[in-house]
């Protein structure tokens, strides 16, 4: 196995191999990269799913597909499978790193903002005048 693939077994017992994506594929899916990024990190940012209802499904294939390094491995995928398939595709292309460095970059761009409104606040008298 190398830096760029993973296996994932199955629940069957069979596996499948997980590649990661080239910068091509990247830039030329941004929008599926993005969401895919977003829906795994929706329960620590407290944000929603990116996907409107429906969408995820076909967006969920269109990675699943671009993912396997033989695509048609992803007609063997059951539900149950999807999970660690998923934790797979964020493995293998670093998207926990990568994470970790968007959550580290929104916090000190929230805490910027805090600080510059606190700046721009008047301070409120301790006692109400009578």
């Amino acid at each position: 196995m190398d830096t760029y693939t993973l296996p994932v077994e199955l629940t069957d017992k069979s596996t499948v191999t997980v590649r990661a994506w080239t910068l091509e594929e990247i830039g030329a899916n941004a929008s599926d990269f993005e969401k895919l990024i977003d829906a795994l990190n929706a329960p620590v940012t407290g944000q929603a799913s990116p996907f409107p209802v429906g969408v995820a499904p076909q967006v969920l294939r269109r990675l699943l597909l671009r993912s396997l390094v033989v695509p048609e491995d992803a007609d063997r995928l059951r539900a149950p499978d999807i999970p660690e398939v998923l934790e797979a595709i964020y493995t293998v292309n670093g998207l926990r790193e990568l994470t970790k460095k968007a959550l580290g970059l929104r916090l000190q761009r929230q805490e910027a903002q805090r600080e510059a409104l606190e700046r721009l606040t008047p301070p409120r008298p301790l006692h109400p005048s009578a």
